[in-house]
């Protein structure tokens, strides 16, 4: 697992192994831990596999019915066209605002700060580096704690 700030608002979260019932649990814990360490506003989990199980949606509704008191938002990048199918035949495409980039998904969830429950909008986000071939991170980026 690694992380990365985008900017002060969003943290994200890269998963490149399976998320399984063997490690769904401790995995939940640790992108729990992340994020409230990272004092981010949103978070993207970046899922780098083309194998999304049941035990990941799972783990990944568990943790967002955890944040969601808080406000907090968790968009999902799904690089893999199977990943983003397995999404959308559970009929949690939109819960998790997939998208295929970093980018993307920064751009949907662009209202960064909240006053009430009123986003305030923010200016479009330019695109990410994340997103490109060489996997380059912003050099603006600040490493989030893991």
């Amino acid at each position: 697992m690694r992380t990365y700030r985008l900017d002060d608002c969003h943290v994200v979260i890269e998963l490149h192994d399976v998320v399984d019932i063997d490690n769904d649990e401790a995995t939940k814990d640790r992108l729990r831990l992340v994020i409230e360490e990272s004092g981010a506003h949103r978070a993207i989990i970046d899922i780098r596999t083309p194998v999304v199980t049941a035990a990941c949606l799972a783990m990944l509704l568990a943790l967002r019915k955890a944040l969601l008191p808080t406000g907090f938002l968790i968009t999902v990048v799904a690089r893999h066209r199977l990943a983003r199918r397995v999404f959308r035949i559970a009929a949690l495409s939109r819960t998790f605002h997939v998208t295929a980039t970093v980018s993307r998904a920064r751009a949907l969830t662009r209202a960064c700060h909240t006053v009430g429950r009123h986003p305030v909008p923010q200016p479009p986000a330019a695109p990410c580096p994340a997103d490109t071939k060489s996997g380059r991170h912003p050099s603006s980026a600040k490493p989030a704690t893991a």
